[in-house]
C-alpha cells in the first residue's frame, strides 16, 4: 500500500460552502452599509431643511416685528405733531393688533371666532419684500376703543387665547 502525501496545507484548504458563506457575509455587510448611509444622509438633509426653515421663520418674525415697530414709531411721530397742535384731547382711541396670519382664511377664521365672543375686529393686509421675494400677511385688529377698554381686552385675550405678540396702537385722527 502506497500512501500519497498531501502537499496542500490544511490552512489554505477552502471548501465551496466556505467561499459562499464569505460572499454572503460580504454582500450583507455591503447592503447594510448602503442603507445606513442612505438613511443617515436623509436624516442630515432633513436636519438641514429644518434649520433653514427655522432661520427663515426667525428672519420673518424679526422683519414683521421691525415693520410693526416702524409703523408704530411713524404713528407716534404723527401723534406727537398732532398733540402739539391740539392741546385739548378728551378721548384718545386705541386699537389692539391681536395676531398675524400667513393666510387670509386663517385670519378670517380667527375674526369669526372673536365675533362669536362679541369682539369686533378687522383684517388688515400687510406686504413686504425681502431677498426671497414679496410676502403677504394678515393682521387681525380690533375696532377703535378707549385706552382702558383696549388694555383690559388685551389682557383678557392674552390669557384666554395665549397671544404673545400683541400691540396696543394709538389711533390717529
Amino acid at each position: 500500500m502506497i500512501h500519497k502525501k498531501n502537499t496542500s496545507s490544511p490552512l489554505l484548504e477552502l471548501h465551496q460552502h466556505h467561499i459562499q458563506l464569505a460572499l454572503i457575509i460580504f454582500f450583507i455587510t455591503l447592503f447594510c452599509t448602503f442603507f445606513i448611509g442612505y438613511f443617515w444622509g436623509k436624516r442630515v438633509a432633513v436636519q438641514e431643511l429644518c434649520q433653514q426653515f427655522k432661520q427663515e421663520s426667525f428672519a420673518d418674525k424679526i422683519y414683521s416685528s421691525l415693520y410693526a415697530l416702524s409703523d408704530s414709531t411713524d404713528e407716534t411721530e404723527e401723534q406727537g405733531q398732532e398733540e402739539s397742535s391740539q392741546a385739548d384731547i378728551d378721548c384718545e382711541l386705541y386699537k389692539v393688533e391681536l395676531e398675524k396670519f400667513s393666510t387670509y382664511a386663517s385670519a378670517k377664521k380667527y375674526t369669526e371666532a372673536l365675533k362669536k365672543r362679541a369682539i369686533e375686529t378687522t383684517i388688515v393686509e400687510r406686504s413686504s419684500t425681502n431677498a426671497k421675494g414679496a410676502k403677504k400677511w394678515y393682521i387681525v385688529i380690533t375696532t377703535s376703543l378707549d385706552k382702558e377698554s383696549a388694555t383690559s381686552l388685551l389682557e383678557v385675550l392674552k390669557k384666554t387665547d395665549h397671544l404673545q405678540r400683541t400691540v396696543l396702537v394709538k389711533v390717529t385722527a
